[in-house]
């Protein structure tokens, strides 16, 4: 009983934790999907299956009219975890991307398309539990998180007319870049609420043939979670998740001139589905609705796309 009751606290810290789409997130693989999942082996996989679509023009907090632009961000991500002792976890994620955007050309008077596909950029990091508690009728844990994210994505896809895409369609960001994170939950009887927060600082890449560097990102969520079934382990259970996440990101920089009108910020309405059927295995559902945007216009006057919303179906397996 107690092992099912720590396997669900810890994999409902990972639900709520999900970040992983556009925006910040997606084309930087900012992701918080890293709490921990252990077993007595503490090793285990993950994979995420995310999507993205923004289709939304913004200037400011003001959806404006959108010409028929578009973005679709479609990531298959594996994660690797491993527990070196119980409070320290070594994690390795690995995404394969499929983006998709459509923007209208006012010189042509066209769309132009275009794909990019493959391996995104590779993240390896670790999670140390610095604090942890146990009483008869509650747990409480705090982690932190620290790693780096590689530049093994590419930069150099083009769209339908030769040119090379925008940095965010690329599958790669071409630039090392540091993560660093945190992670609480407080579990009493069948709810949990927790939160957790990831900065990226984004260093300088390549993409095409100009220099370029996001601007750095901070990630955040505090979410509620309600085991409806069963009223306790063991056996299989199901929870219900419900909160708010958000994304901000600075201004970015291209041949190192800062681009005004790059920057934002984005809060999601965050909902979820936890599965356990057994305890080595978690099948997790979370969809994220846009409910608030503040993308400042372009110096053209031009406004910013703006997340419709995440999807994300994900598997754990526990060895």
């Amino acid at each position: 009983m107690k092992r099912c009751l720590s396997i669900f606290l810890l994999a409902t810290v990972f639900l709520v934790s999900l970040t992983g789409l556009s925006f910040s997130c997606d084309y930087c693989m900012l992701s918080q999907g890293l709490s921990p999942l252990q077993t007595t082996t503490g090793i285990g996989l993950r994979v995420d299956e995310r999507y993205t679509v923004l289709n939304k023009m913004y200037k400011g907090t003001s959806e404006v009219n959108n010409p028929g632009n578009e973005e679709t961000h479609l990531t298959t991500q594996v994660t690797a975890f491993y527990a070196i002792n119980p409070d320290l976890t070594a994690m390795a994620l690995a995404p394969y991307v499929r983006r998709t955007m459509k923007e209208w050309d006012n010189v042509e008077m066209k769309f132009m398309k275009g794909e990019a596909s493959g391996l995104g950029d590779i993240v390896l990091m670790g999670r140390y539990t610095f604090y942890r508690r146990h009483e008869l009728d509650s747990t409480t844990i705090v982690a932190g998180q620290a790693g780096v994210k590689l530049p093994t994505g590419a930069t150099n896809a083009k769209n339908d007319m030769g040119m090379y895409m925008d940095a965010h369609i690329q599958p790669g960001t071409g630039s090392t870049d540091i993560l660093l994170g945190l992670n609480l939950s407080h579990a009493i009887s069948r709810f949990t609420i927790a939160a957790n927060l990831l900065y990226s600082m984004n260093n300088e890449g390549k993409t095409g043939d100009a220099k370029h560097q996001f601007g750095d990102a901070f990630t955040y969520d505090a979410t509620g979670i309600y085991r409806i079934y069963p009223a306790a382990p063991p056996g299989p259970t199901v929870s219900l998740a419900l909160g708010v996440a958000g994304e901000r990101r600075d201004k970015e920089k291209i041949d190192g001139v800062t681009q005004n009108g790059s920057e934002g910020h984005v809060i999601y309405l965050n909902t979820g589905l936890l599965f356990i059927p057994h305890p080595q295995w978690i099948v997790e559902l979370n969809y994220r609705p846009a409910i608030y945007h503040d993308l400042p216009a372009k110096p053209s006057g031009e406004g910013q796309m703006g997340e419709d919303y995440k999807a994300t179906l994900s598997v754990s397996y526990l060895f």
